[in-house]
């Protein structure tokens, strides 16, 4: 079925009929209000893709700016209309950090052909083969051809279609419209609408072979099709070359660099990404994607001077955003100031009022902190405003060991384990393990699932510091310590310096009684004390006090 027709199908029991906005549940006609109808129509339309929470936005609200909990609540209204249980999801299941997705094999009526969910993946691989061979194709055929076109000013503002900089896009009007139709495509991110961009870009740069901003539309489809669709590496050897290519042909525009820095980011190539934002940078000083992924990226690498003071760019360029403060916080826990940063997520949340992953992290610290009542509060909001999000029962447990209640913790991680199958049964199966209900073989085969997992992200991300410190946990309550000491030095060796990590209850009680383990944990603490100590501290101040900080500091 096309994008674009209307739709009339069956989803288990439910039945949904566009041309008549109406749906039927068990044959009985039910009442949707509006957002409700559309969210269930945009599950439908990208089945059996995860939409993600930025999909949803952009398809159901039009992008509109709203929380993660306007989503939330929105889903558990439709999820109640529908009666369906988000620990046992009939319909819509929560795919934990990436979205919603519906799990009912799609019946279309119009055609009397039946989609099903494992056909439509294969079939849908097959085409994402083809996708990369012809953008590949694409670039063998132009990367040769020149064209020039007048220069432009440093842009301010990100381009839209009905505000644009026309030096920089083609005189040809037919190629603007081919670009333009396939951002518009890149920007709905599902797999039928990455073909279709590729489509209109490649269009664009038939009719103009010397279209720079055309050539950039190709290395973010790619880009996009190796995070999401494929993991093909061709797929981020096309976008570098059409970078290049736009490169060659624009060298003085900002997009131009950033679509090779953004190529060069997601190939894990730290070094020469870190030096396309910096071009970025300098064409466009407030360009506030490049200012946070340079951010991010210094702060990985150590450099955390110049992390937070790119940070402090990024709230100067955007200060009514949460990402600038939220990047500023995490640059402070590098350098042990835990109570600013708790200050600066809060700041965040002023913007996005139920961000979810602000409100992790300041339940996070508080708990690391041992602020008991704050954490507590933290922990109630994060259930409140997510009631079907793992994470928030996770560190209620958390919490709950630390104030030595073991029989809540068991519960809310049990519960954590119902709502996401593929999340928190490893992190704590020494509590599990004592649980009468809990069978240890079905926990043996969850935790030998769950160390493949963590060794697989680790081997494709390997400096991921999250992904390590979760090996970590794994093999301290499995009492692997060699492992764990391994890893541990691994976590060093990468300038990691927050010793907290190390301090959970019932993971690393018993380690710190240990002398290989004490030496390690001395190591960190004493490399953060250090790293504390190095850094200007007129740069160490609150949101309050960086209305007023002296621009010339973060120059």
């Amino acid at each position: 079925m096309g994008r674009f027709e209307l739709l009339h199908c069956k989803c288990g029991e439910l039945e949904i009929n566009e041309s008549t906005a109406s749906v039927k549940l068990a044959g009985v006609a039910i009442e949707l209000p509006k957002l409700s109808y559309q969210l269930l129509l945009t599950l439908i339309r990208n089945a059996p893709a995860v939409v993600s929470q930025q999909q949803l936005i952009e398809e159901v609200w039009l992008n509109k700016v709203i929380s993660d909990d306007t989503i939330q609540q929105r889903i558990k209204l439709l999820r109640q209309a529908l009666g369906d249980n988000p620990k046992a999801p009939t319909y819509i299941a929560t795919i934990r950090g990436q979205g919603y997705q519906l799990v009912q094999d799609i019946e279309h009526i119009n055609n009397k052909e039946k989609t099903k969910t494992k056909q439509s993946i294969i079939r849908n691989s097959l085409v994402a083969s083809t996708v990369l061979i012809t953008a590949l194709v694409i670039w063998l055929n132009f990367s040769n051809k020149n064209g020039s076109l007048s220069k432009s000013a440093n842009p301010q503002a990100e381009e839209t279609v009905t505000n644009f900089d026309a030096s920089k896009h083609s005189k040809i009007e037919a190629a603007r419209n081919f670009y333009f139709n396939g951002k518009d495509y890149l920007n709905r991110r599902t797999e039928e609408s990455n073909r279709a961009a590729l489509i209109q870009f490649e269009k664009a740069i038939e009719l103009d072979p010397s279209y720079a901003l055309a050539y950039t539309g190709v290395a973010h489809v790619s880009v996009e099709r190796y995070q999401h669709f494929s993991k093909e590496p061709e797929a981020l050897k096309v976008a570098e070359q059409a970078a290049l290519q736009a490169i060659s042909l624009r060298p003085n525009i900002y997009e131009t660099h950033h679509a090779l820095a953004v190529s060069y980011h997601t190939a894990q190539r730290t070094a020469d990404a870190k030096n396309a934002y910096r071009k970025v940078i300098s064409l466009h000083p407030n360009h506030s994607q490049s200012l946070n992924n340079l951010s991010y990226l210094e702060r990985l690498d150590g450099n955390y001077h110049e992390a937070l003071t790119l940070a402090y760019h990024q709230v100067k360029a955007a200060p009514r955003k949460p990402l600038p403060y939220i990047q500023v916080a995490e640059s402070y826990i590098k350098f042990g100031y835990h109570d600013l940063a708790i200050l600066w997520y809060q700041q965040a949340l002023k913007f996005e009022p139920q961000r979810r992953y602000t409100q992790f992290s300041i339940c996070r610290l508080h708990i690391k902190l041992k602020n008991l009542d704050a954490a507590s509060k933290s922990c109630k909001d994060m259930v409140d405003w997510a009631p079907d999000d793992a994470w928030g029962y996770e560190w209620v447990g958390h919490l709950a060991l630390l104030k030595g209640e073991r029989e809540k913790a068991i519960t809310n991680y049990h519960e954590a384990m119902e709502l996401d199958s593929n999340y928190s049964k490893f992190r704590y199966p020494s509590l599990v393990l004592d649980d009468p209900g809990q069978d240890p073989i079905q926990l043996k085969l969850w935790m030998d699932e769950a160390h493949t997992k963590m060794l697989a992200y680790i081997e494709e991300s390997p400096d991921s510091i999250g992904d390590i410190l979760n090996i970590c946990d794994y093999y301290a309550v499995t009492k692997n310590k060699e492992q764990l000491l391994f890893w541990m030095r691994k976590l060093l060796d990468m300038k990691f310096t927050d010793f907290y990590a190390f301090t959970y209850a019932d993971i690393y009680d018993h380690y710190h009684n240990d002398s290989d383990f004490l030496e390690l944990y001395k190591q960190l603490k004493s490399k953060q004390l250090e790293l504390k100590n190095s850094i200007d501290k007129a740069l160490i101040i609150s949101p309050q006090q960086f209305k007023d900080l002296n621009v010339s500091l973060i120059n």
